[in-house]
């Protein structure tokens, strides 16, 4: 396997099945014989992803364009991350995802293993991004 590209908005964007909630592409899935995933995702201003683990992935938060905030469930512990920070995720730790901004917040998130990618694949496509790239 050779140097392979990916780019945001070249795939299907889907949209999280939460009121305010994110919208995800995939950019490398379960399927691209890769050891692991990951998606670009957009947080609404004001939006974010209630409390939620990553099944059997560990994940890698990389924010591209403004702050979020990663919540612990577990021991309401609050991490706010903007560029040229990481938060990191264990296997099985519940976590949310809130945008306090007044902009959407791109990120990009890294799945080890790539399994949590067929959650975000299984989402409905977010008609609002449906042919915009």
């Amino acid at each position: 396997m050779g140097l392979r590209r990916f780019r945001a908005g070249d795939g299907r964007r889907v949209k999280a099945m939460v009121p305010n909630g994110p919208s995800a592409e995939v950019l490398i899935g379960t399927g691209d014989d890769w050891p692991m995933g990951v998606a670009h995702v957009v947080v609404p201003p004001g939006g974010g992803m209630p409390r939620h683990n990553h099944g059997s992935s560990a994940a890698m938060v990389v924010p591209l364009d403004g702050p979020v905030v990663i919540s612990d469930a577990d021991d309401d512990a609050e991490l706010e991350v903007g560029p040229g920070g990481v938060v990191t995720i264990p296997v099985g730790a519940l976590v949310e995802v809130h945008n306090r901004g007044e902009a959407a917040v791109a990120i990009m998130v890294v799945f080890d293993p790539p399994d949590f990618t067929r959650q975000l694949e299984s989402w409905p496509v977010d008609e609002d991004r449906a042919g915009h790239r």
